[in-house]
C-alpha cells in the first residue's frame, strides 16, 4: 500500500497487489518508473516481456 500511495501521483495503470507474496505489477511510465526505482521500499523491479514456448 505504501509503495501505490507514494505513487499516487504519478501515472500508472493496470497496479495489482498479489494477495500472498508481497509483489506487485503495475504499468508505468518514465516519471513513474524514476520514483519507483528510487523508492527505499522497492527491493527489485523487473520488465514484464513475452517468453517463447519451446516444444520439445
Amino acid at each position: 500500500e505504501a509503495v501505490l500511495e507514494k505513487l499516487s501521483d504519478y501515472n500508472v495503470s493496470n497496479s495489482y497487489k498479489y494477495k500472498f507474496i508481497p509483489h506487485i505489477s503495475m504499468t508505468v511510465d518514465k516519471a513513474a518508473l524514476d520514483a519507483l526505482l528510487a523508492l527505499t521500499e522497492v527491493e527489485k523491479v523487473e520488465e514484464d516481456s513475452a517468453m517463447p514456448y519451446n516444444v520439445n
